[in-house]
């Protein structure tokens, strides 16, 4: 800035050397920005560090074997290097700092001085332009050193915090160099007599512990990214030495994707799901395209990173799926239920197949349509028909009763629906909201003048709502259907208790919902019940407004009853992603 105006001065042309200081101060800027963002990526990995470090040292201070103690501290002397390299780096962004703003500084305080000379000669305006070109050059200077000042408490923040923390490095006098010497000597010939007996038992035990922590199960709660870390490092120890371990892959996988972090950098993201695809990629391989776990879970990482990418739009909330579900999950579909010419034998789930079932339905019955619903009947049916282990067989079979539930009501066969619901029942007879659904489905066919009362549904359905009242008496949405069932049904007096009870309910509940139908008919049936005027052809009309707005066709139950009891976080991760790519 100082060499453009004292230039301007003198009558020479000063563009050039306007858009060069304009330059130099954008480059400073960006050199600015750049250092800062190492500082703050240098300053996770610190971070990290301390966070690992103080976890493993809460876990010395409980119990644990010699061989554990062993590692524990080998892993903090790791942590306590990395920590004293970092220290080194920061010594290298300070020296950055000062390579980068101290030229900039000096530079325009020779500036400043070579104004205040040159305005001792000048007439009075340009003495008057002067000084404001030197204060502009003193307000840059401060800028410059605000923001080195600024850098620099940072970097010293960072220091502190490693030196409180990082074991510090003391010489050893000689006398127990020399003591530790010896011992170190006698401790190599011992190693050497028992070293294949000792190797062998070091490396069973290291082998035990990966098995262990490869298989342990993540849940949605604590750390889950600390805990997931552990896995995966433990699985991908697994596989060098077993590389054909196909769980071991999939487990990889599923830890892998529990480290995405939604705020990080395109760039890792990337890296993350790429790898993640490879430890399923592998498991594949492994199997010779025969796990219909990894088949899927390969698969659904193309979706994953599908979703994650359209979710950027963020004026698009809801977004089509490139491909169909019944596509995309093929192989593994196959799999699960073989087509009945194929001469495959059924495949006999179990526990661990149990979620990826369900979403399986979930993603057929809401991207793929109509289609999609009957695909998904076929494949729980073919589970049924495989006879699933019996040790997780009725939580098992209870969600697939529902999820088919889900389909078949969606392909409006209500009666087919409720005797889904009735085998649902069997397992839990006393959820209410079971209890609810076979109300709304036997409801939902008095609707339609073929089906009005049909093997006494107006009866179930009236029934079923009472049974779901008994297990929860404050149940809005059966009190609610209640009422209009007794008035369809000219049971006029229990109708009006049915919609007193239902105007007692406030919040989200009644005010959402349909407030001003629900006042109509009570009052029409309140009249009704006093022998008034009873508009005897509403219930027609009503019959119309309540199939327009599906108020019997609320089902609610079947994706969150089963998301209450099979909890898998590997599917938690962007889960609402998933709920956007529907037809």
């Amino acid at each position: 800035m100082g060499k453009k105006k004292v230039a301007s001065l003198d009558g020479t042309s000063v563009n050039s050397q306007d858009q060069s200081q304009q330059l130099r101060e954008k480059i400073l800027q960006l050199k600015l920005d750049s250092l800062r963002r190492r500082i703050e990526s240098l300053d996770q990995h610190i971070n990290d560090d301390i966070d690992m470090k103080n976890q493993l040292e809460i876990e010395l201070r409980n119990p644990v074997s010699s061989q554990r103690e062993g590692e524990l501290n080998n892993e903090i002397v790791r942590i306590d290097t990395n920590l004293r390299r970092h220290y080194q780096e920061l010594n290298d962004l300070e020296n950055s700092l000062q390579q980068t703003l101290q030229p900039h500084i000096a530079e325009e305080l020779d500036d400043k001085k070579r104004l205040e000379e040159l305005r001792t000669n000048a007439d009075l305006i340009q003495k008057t332009q002067i000084g404001q070109e030197i204060e502009e050059t003193v307000q840059h200077v401060q800028k410059h050193q605000e923001q080195r000042e600024d850098i620099q408490q940072k970097l010293d923040e960072i220091k502190e915090k490693i030196d409180s923390k990082v074991t510090p490095l003391v010489p050893l006098r000689p006398w127990r160099n020399r003591n530790i010497f010896v011992l170190l000597v006698s401790f190599v010939v011992i190693l050497s007599i028992a070293s294949i007996s000792i190797k062998s038992y070091a490396d069973s035990q290291q082998q035990k512990y990966n098995e262990e922590t490869c298989n342990k199960k993540l849940e949605k709660t604590g750390d889950r990214k600390k805990a997931a870390k552990s896995v995966l490092d433990a699985c991908l120890k697994l596989t060098s030495s077993q590389p054909n371990n196909i769980d071991a892959w999939k487990n990889a996988g599923r830890a892998s994707l529990l480290t995405w972090l939604p705020k990080s950098d395109e760039k890792a993201k990337k890296n993350l799901i790429d790898n993640t695809k490879g430890y399923f990629q592998q498991a594949v391989e492994k199997s010779g395209g025969k796990d219909p776990q990894a088949l899927f879970y390969w698969k659904f990482m193309d979706d994953f990173e599908e979703f994650t990418s359209k979710s950027k739009d963020k004026s698009n909330p809801n977004f089509q799926c490139n491909m169909n579900a019944s596509k995309r999950y093929k192989e593994a579909l196959a799999i699960y239920n073989p087509p009945p010419d194929s001469g495959k034998k059924a495949y006999i789930v179990s526990q661990s197949d149990e979620f990826i079932l369900l979403e399986l339905s979930h993603f057929l019955i809401h991207r793929d349509g109509e289609s999609g619903q009957k695909d998904a009947i076929a494949l729980l049916d073919g589970v049924l028909r495989a006879n699933p282990d019996p040790h997780y067989q009725n939580k098992l079979l209870k969600n697939i009763w529902l999820s088919k539930a889900d389909a078949q009501t969606r392909l409006e066969k209500y009666d087919q629906a409720a005797e889904s619901l009735k085998q649902a029942l069997n397992y839990a007879p006393k959820n209410y909201k079971i209890l609810q659904d076979l109300g709304a489905a036997y409801a939902q066919l008095t609707l339609e003048p073929s089906t009005e009362n049909k093997d006494g549904s107006r009866e179930r359905a009236i029934t079923y709502y009472e049974n779901a009242l008994e297990s929860s008496p404050k149940s809005y949405f059966a009190w609610r259907n209640l009422s209009f069932l007794h008035y369809l049904h000219g049971r006029y007096q229990e109708a009006v208790k049915a919609f007193d009870e239902t105007l007692t309910f406030s919040g989200k509940d009644l005010d959402n919902d349909n407030k001003d139908l629900i006042k109509e008919y009570s009052e029409i049936a309140q009249a009704c019940k006093n022998g008034g005027n009873c508009i005897l052809n509403k219930k027609n009309e009503l019959k119309t407004k309540l199939k327009n707005k599906g108020i019997f066709y609320k089902y609610f139950i079947t994706h969150e009853l089963i998301e209450r009891e099979v909890v898998d976080p590997f599917f938690d991760v962007e889960h609402d992603l998933f709920y956007k790519c529907r037809k």
